[in-house]
Formats: structure tokens, sequence, C-alpha cells
């Protein structure tokens, strides 16, 4: 069953990979891409390194890599394990020049293997965007990869959906507010008139949900992380959460200004995390 479930998610990325980033709804909002930007400079200035060794799982066409490559002065190392041969082709292409030491390993990301990929590689920051919910055994990689990290390496996380039952509700007023928010997003989501007037360049995304399992079936869970901090190895650095809308406008009122009355709901709403090796 798990076997099948990896076929198909490389299938899903290798016919999707050239109109990815043209059909995700990530790309188009701005407080995403401020809230990650917030998130990679603190990062960076975190780690207080000449030249940064880094580990990327299921890095896809390089978003996450592309915004690190805009920090002031940086200086990487990279290796990239992507399953996905399309996205692969796509990724290289973007960045093999730009990257001295750039390095790719096509293949999926599974427990059971990966120690054999990293073997005793060390890194100072391990990352990963919209990937643990791809996982069905993410809980285990998480420990895996705490292991190749440095002594004052970062472990960073971003975009996965909260564990259904660690979403915490809001007051009443909360949610009513809420309320309003999910009926104008998806107002406007299914209005292909504002679609097209404001987002021309937004393709359709085929239909994801066979491959992002845990975004449709319990979410991704901050309990393993927290045994890292428990087990007094790591401390956290970042962790932030968010709902997911349509246009910057709204992310910015709910998720910004109405920060303290936002209510956590599953499948919406998103979190980023970063931890640091001590």
């Amino acid at each position: 069953m798990k076997n099948d479930f990896y076929i198909n998610n490389k299938k899903y990325y290798n016919k999707n990979a050239f109109k990815y980033e043209n059909a995700s709804w990530y790309y188009f909002n701005k407080f995403k891409y401020f809230a990650l930007r917030r998130d990679l400079k603190l990062i960076y200035s975190s780690l207080k390194k000449k030249k940064i060794n880094i580990l990327e799982i299921g890095p896809g066409t390089g978003y996450l890599l592309n915004e690190i490559l805009k920090l002031e002065n940086i200086n990487i190392n990279y290796l990239g394990i992507e399953h996905s041969k399309e996205m692969s082709k796509i990724l290289e292409k973007n960045f093999s020049s730009k990257i001295k030491n750039f390095n790719l390993v096509n293949h999926s990301i599974k427990s059971n293997n990966l120690k054999n990929i990293l073997q005793n590689k060390k890194f100072d920051l391990i990352i990963g965007s919209s990937i643990l919910h791809h996982l069905p055994d993410y809980s285990k990689i998480i420990e895996i990869l705490s292991n190749n990290l440095n002594k004052n390496g970062i472990m960073y996380f971003n975009r996965e959906p909260i564990h259904n039952t660690e979403c915490i509700r809001a007051n009443y007023f909360g949610r009513k507010l809420c309320s309003i928010f999910n009926f104008i997003s998806n107002s406007l989501i299914n209005s292909k008139t504002f679609v097209n007037l404001f987002y021309p360049n937004k393709l359709k995304a085929e239909n994801a949900q066979s491959v992002a399992i845990l975004m449709f079936q319990d979410g991704v869970s901050i309990l393993p992380f927290k045994q890292l901090i428990k087990n007094q190895k790591f401390e956290i650095l970042i962790y932030r959460k968010y709902n997911r809308r349509l246009t910057s406008t709204l992310s910015f009122i709910e998720n910004y200004y109405m920060k303290f009355l936002r209510d956590d709901i599953f499948g919406n709403t998103m979190f980023a995390i970063a931890l640091k090796k001590k």
C-alpha cells in the first residue's frame, strides 16, 4: 500500500512539474511570502556561519532554495532529495549554475532508506516546504534528520497542516469572525471572474488529495518536534500558525490583525517550525 502511494506521488509530480508553480496558490500570496522571508532571515542570522551546508527534502522546483539564495552574502553547499525526475530537471536547470556545490539525489524519502542516503553526512540547515504531509512516516524521518544536524544546526519545515487534535478553537467572537472569512474566501476562490481578473496566470491544479495524504487525513503533529525539545537536544526558534486565505489582504487581516482571535481550522490552518540543536 505504501509502495503504491510513493509510485502515485511520483507520477503526479512528474505529470504536474511544469505547471506546478503557476497552479499553486502558495506562489500568489504575499502574506506567506513575507512570513517566509522573516523566518529565513532569522534562521540565517542564528546560524552565524560563513558557509552553510544545506539538506532539503522534497525541494520540488526550488521554492525554498530560491528564497534562501536571496539572502545577503549567503554561501552554501546544497544537497536535495527529490523523487520526481521532472521536478529534479527543473531544479537542476534553475540552480546548478548558481551554486558551486549543488547535488541532487533522485529518491523517495522513506525512513527505511534515509539513513543509507545520508550516511554520516552532517548539515547546518535541514529544510522542507510542504513535504511532511506527503510522508506517512514523517515522525521517524524527523528523528533521523535530527541526527544529521551539526551542533547549533537548525531544522526548518514550512507550510504543514496542523494535526486535527492540536487545533485550538477561538472564543465565540473569534469563531464568528473566522466564519465570515471562510465565506468570503470560499466565494472568491469559486468565482472564475475574480480569479481570472486578479490572477490571470493562475493555472488549475490537479486534485492532490491522493498524494498529499496527511493534508486531508489527520494533518501533521508537532509532537515529534516537542519530543526533541523534551530530550533537551533542541530548542525552539520559530513556531507560527496561520490560516490559508485566497488573497494577501484577507491573510494579513486574519493572521496579523486578528492573530489572537483567529480560529484553528483543520485542513486550513498551517504551521512553520524551526528547531535549533544544542
